[in-house]
């Protein structure tokens, strides 16, 4: 049992003796490492991310050519900084294969996060698109002949998530109404009991 103690202790005096060592473990949890995202370990960091939102533009100086990072002043620093931490976060979540799929086409996290989107989500034209076909196929919903009571009210519950998905609300007593309009009187009695 001494000699457990004594080798934490000495893996500890260790951790103690090298301060290279928390700056390495510091900088692996802001910036991650080749298996792991980094954390977030404050809230308030995450509005650090809404930069991703807006395209993050390279400054200019007097003359209209692009800036030296040493020639920043300390807010372009800062939105520099944020920008490749922004950048560097997101592609580390993604796997080799898909992100050099983008990797080209796409400098910064903004255009990145668009391509991403687009590729997984659709365009703004195929999500209106495919929202208004989802409205149109909730509306005239109806049980297959073939179908039992446990499958189709599966098949609706698919069908109101989807239109969750894409945005579309619906309030609970259309849901429901469009539910019982949709089922064969046949199964009056068994919706009652529900």
């Amino acid at each position: 049992m001494t000699d457990t103690n004594e080798q934490v202790s000495n893996e500890y005096s260790a951790l103690v003796i090298a301060p290279g060592l928390h700056k390495l473990l510091l900088f692996e949890n802001e910036s991650g490492s080749t298996n792991k995202v980094p954390k977030l370990d404050n809230l308030k960091d995450f509005l650090d991310w809404k930069l991703i939102e807006n395209e993050y533009a390279w400054p200019n100086g007097g003359d209209g050519e692009p800036k030296e990072t040493s020639e920043f002043n300390p807010a372009e620093r800062e939105q520099y900084n944020l920008e490749c931490k922004c950048y560097a976060q997101l592609t580390q979540v993604l796997s080799k294969e898909i992100f050099f799929q983008f990797k080209n086409m796409n400098k910064t996290s903004h255009t990145l996060w668009l391509a991403l989107q687009s590729a997984t989500e659709g365009t703004a034209t195929y999500r209106a698109t495919k929202g208004k076909v989802l409205k149109d196929e909730w509306r005239v919903f109806s049980a297959l002949p073939s179908e039992t009571l446990g499958q189709t009210l599966e098949r609706y519950r698919l069908l109101v998530a989807e239109m969750t998905d894409y945005g579309i609300d619906i309030s609970d007593d259309k849901a429901v109404r469009v539910l019982k309009d949709g089922l064969p009187e046949k199964w009056d009695n068994e919706i009652e009991k529900i």
